[in-house]
């Protein structure tokens, strides 16, 4: 007799396209044949899988369209099987399968939504403000490093999906995206409840990767010195820690 975890790894695999193990386990009928009814099977499974894309990357498909994103989709899901219990994870990797399947905007504005995504999911915690932010003595300075919120994250994108985003948010048609020399910088993030990004500057780009990899604050301002001058750099920092905490980008401080 086969055992309930053999029954259940052969299903598994059969359902996911894999084998044809799961045959000798069932009954066929007159009408109905032994593999057609494991089809419906394997067939609702990617069908799951591709509505909990479609769900994730709604201004991706609008921007390719339900047919193309629905033949992106399916491929992703022949090429790679959930490896999660939980479905929220199954489209971490689909843009970059969809940069290499289809181009690089297509898997850029996937990649911004995935983002976006991660900003809503990420753990809660206070924000600095610039009452909290004042009480710091002018002497502690050179040593304080800012803590961003867990929400934040960078990117550098090879196209400009922002327009185009906000235009299939507003619209829902399709939208070509522009492809600018160079990359086009970005910070994700969420504020209140609600994720936000913006473009970015590349020396405000820079600074922000300076912060999350703890670099302190007089770093910063010393490594701002590759755009700007000394003095300038100075007020450079202190006008972005202050876009910073207007929106809610920084959590804390240390010491």
């Amino acid at each position: 007799m086969t055992s309930l975890a053999t029954l259940q790894r052969e299903f598994q695999a059969d359902v996911m396209g894999d084998t044809d193990a799961a045959t000798g386990h069932v009954v066929g009928s007159s009408d109905t044949d032994v593999r057609a009814r494991l089809d419906v099977y394997r067939h609702a499974y990617g069908a799951r899988l591709v509505e909990v894309l479609a769900a994730d990357f709604p201004a991706l498909r609008g921007s390719l369209g339900p047919d193309r994103f629905a033949t992106l989709a399916h491929g992703y899901v022949r090429s790679n099987p959930s490896r999660h219990r939980n479905v929220r994870w199954y489209g971490a990797d689909f843009a970059t399968f969809v940069a290499g399947a289809h181009d690089t905007a297509a898997g850029d504005l996937a990649r911004l939504e995935w983002m976006l995504g991660l900003a809503f999911d990420a753990a809660d915690a206070p924000v600095l403000t610039h009452t909290s932010l004042a009480t710091i003595p002018p002497e502690e300075w050179a040593t304080v490093r800012l803590v961003a919120h867990p929400s934040a994250q960078r990117a550098d994108l090879l196209s400009d999906t922002a327009p185009a985003w906000r235009r299939i948010q507003l619209a829902e048609t399709a939208e070509t995206i522009e492809h600018p020399t160079g990359t086009t910088p970005l910070v994700v993030w969420r504020k209140h409840l609600d994720p936000h990004f913006r473009s970015l500057d590349q020396d405000e780009a820079w600074a922000i990767d300076a912060i999350l990899r703890g670099e302190s604050f007089a770093a910063v301002c010393e490594g701002l010195c590759e755009w700007h001058d000394p003095e300038d750099a100075a007020n450079r920092a202190a006008t972005l820690l202050g876009n910073w905490i207007g929106d809610g980008l920084i959590s804390s401080v240390y010491p």
